[in-house]
């Protein structure tokens, strides 16, 4: 079972990367032009009706913390899944059962640690200056 999925995994990940070599940009009917990636997306914010703050850094700290905070949130959902796959496909083995809870177990307690943990780094950053907002948001 799992090297069918490793299997599957990598015929998946085979046939997608291609894609990416593949991108090409588009040239505007008046010719190529030579600004940068970042210059045409500043000038389509601008066009939308976003500014463009500066990034302070207690956004960058808070969007660190927020990004550990989802991909441990992430981890610990993909543990309480395979503990149920387990418990699921133990058979009545007495090991696999015990194996399964323990995974379910510990991934519920990892997940209540990273929701408290979130929880309390949002009350933190709000209270440090209201900093969950992006850096580019609506003009008034």
């Amino acid at each position: 079972m799992p090297q069918r999925l490793f299997r599957g995994a990598v015929v998946a990940l085979l046939t997608a990367l291609p894609a990416t070599a593949l991108a090409q940009t588009a040239t505007p009917p008046n010719g190529p032009t030579h600004t940068s990636t970042a210059e045409g997306l500043n000038k389509a914010a601008g066009e939308a009706g976003f500014t463009l703050a500066q990034t302070s850094v207690l956004l960058i700290i808070s969007n660190v913390v927020n990004a550990v905070l989802a991909a441990s949130g992430i981890l610990f959902m993909c543990l309480l899944v395979y503990g149920g796959v387990v418990y699921l496909t133990a058979g009545g083995d007495e090991t696999k059962v015990k194996s399964a809870k323990g995974s379910i177990s510990s991934a519920v307690i990892g997940l209540v640690i990273v929701l408290t943990s979130y929880a309390l780094a949002r009350f933190v950053f709000v209270q440090l200056g209201g900093v969950l907002s992006s850096p580019a948001s609506p003009a008034p």
